[in-house]
């Protein structure tokens, strides 16, 4: 995030499990946001970055 003041915050979250779901990218997005504490400082920019992608399936493997 890049305030007015042209200040620049990151803030990151790690969800539980690979995900493709435009939903469940939003609400870490929103969570990091909130996590910010802007207290209504104006925000210049916003980005939000997708990392660890794989084009194979999720997999769970057995312990046994």
């Amino acid at each position: 995030m890049k305030l007015a003041d042209f200040r620049i915050l990151g803030r990151q979250t790690t969800v539980a499990v690979a995900t493709a779901d435009r939903a469940t990218i939003e609400a870490a997005a929103l969570y990091c946001l909130q996590r910010a504490a802007l207290d209504g400082a104006p925000v210049r920019l916003l980005g939000v970055r997708v990392a660890s992608i794989t084009e194979e399936p999720v997999r769970q493997t057995s312990l046994f």
